[in-house]
């Protein structure tokens, strides 16, 4: 009796840091192994974060001790002929790329093979990695929302290819909403201009401060992000908001996050591929107040799921609605957004959706 060959997937990522795209990498390798048919595979350039979880995680790991400067061809190169040999060695049928410069190398790798190739775009696209990656062929490439899907399928390509949107999968965090007359709202996530949290705190400014707390959970990293926290701390002070406006700092504890959080507020304008936190919330069972600008709210809809502004007013409006909603309304809203979410971002539906995509090629 002939054995069916196993079907490996070989996920390959530059980074060894537990960033977005790195987590939602994670996640994915874990979640073939308990709900899919391909055995994973995660191969990286160095030791990190992202191996030592991975690997306690039963997934197996390669590092490949390469070190690659874009600046320098012979990198590449070498990174490649480690990667190629790799494959080979280990009969891989696939190699699953994480963002554009990946592509680039696994497609350097790869070249005059029969492995097939799938190209995830977590954002941003169009980078001038995008554009040189464009150059060589993907069987597939996967968007995490369809903003980023619309615009990666505009960056010219050398080859015909199929594209889908395959969201990442976000774990549920278990959480009761409670009922309170002062409502905690929350920023969680990295301190930026592009947040728009100056716009925020003039808008929760026009609120009575007896009704809310405005907890800010996030660090400033950047010289820029670091001038920006100081204008929103001397904002908060000019506007005699320091007992509402809390600076929390950084926390890495969501669930305890969540614990202190009745509603996520989400205030940039500028479009976000996805962003983690609005799902996680939503997942949860945490009202979310968010931008329009997210992919994370795409399938959801205003006033049903979630609430949705597009600029200051109606940020305010919104602000306004939810302080004003009964809790049995707000009930109603994070139990329909649960609902859509277990479907969209479940480890089970996601891996499903993605191994369809495999078998497709």
């Amino acid at each position: 009796m002939t054995k069916t060959p196993l079907k490996k997937v070989a996920y390959f990522s530059l980074n060894s840091f537990l960033g977005g795209a790195e987590t939602a990498t994670l996640n994915y390798c874990s979640s073939h192994l308990k709900f899919g048919q391909w055995i994973p595979i995660l191969i990286l350039l160095n030791e990190g974060e992202l191996a030592i979880k991975a690997r306690s995680l039963g997934v197996e790991t390669y590092v490949l001790n390469s070190q690659v400067k874009f600046r320098n061809p012979f990198s590449l190169i070498r990174c490649a002929k480690k990667l190629k040999s790799y494959l080979f060695k280990n009969n891989i049928q696939m190699i699953h790329s994480s963002m554009g410069y990946a592509q680039l190398i696994s497609s350097l790798a790869t070249l005059g093979t029969d492995i097939k190739k799938v190209w995830y775009q977590h954002g941003p696209v169009g980078t001038i990695f995008d554009r040189c990656a464009s150059l060589f062929k993907s069987d597939y490439t996967l968007y995490n929302s369809l903003y980023l899907k619309e615009k990666g399928d505009k960056v010219p390509a050398t080859f015909s290819h199929r594209s889908k949107v395959v969201p990442p999968i976000v774990e549920e965090i278990d959480l009761k909403l409670k009922n309170s007359d002062v409502i905690r709202f929350s920023h969680i996530g990295r301190i930026a201009p592009f947040k728009n949290l100056d716009m925020t705190i003039r808008v929760l400014a026009k609120i009575k401060p007896s009704q809310f707390i405005f907890n800010i959970f996030g660090d400033a990293h950047s010289s820029l992000e670091k001038e920006y926290l100081e204008y929103l701390k001397e904002l908060v002070e000019e506007l005699k908001l320091e007992d509402s406006i809390v600076f929390k700092g950084f926390e890495s504890n969501l669930g305890h996050i969540y614990q202190q959080t009745d509603c996520v507020l989400h205030s940039s304008l500028v479009y976000e591929p996805f962003g983690l936190t609005i799902a996680e919330a939503l997942v949860s069972g945490v009202p979310v107040i968010c931008s329009r600008n997210s992919g994370a709210v795409e399938e959801f809809h205003n006033n049903r799921e979630c609430l949705t502004h597009q600029n200051e007013k109606e940020l305010e409006l919104c602000i306004r609605e939810l302080l004003e909603m009964s809790f049995e309304k707000r009930l109603d809203m994070v139990e329909r957004a649960k609902e859509k979410s277990r479907r969209l971002f479940s480890s089970k539906n996601v891996i499903k959706n993605l191994e369809e995509c495999y078998n497709e090629i």
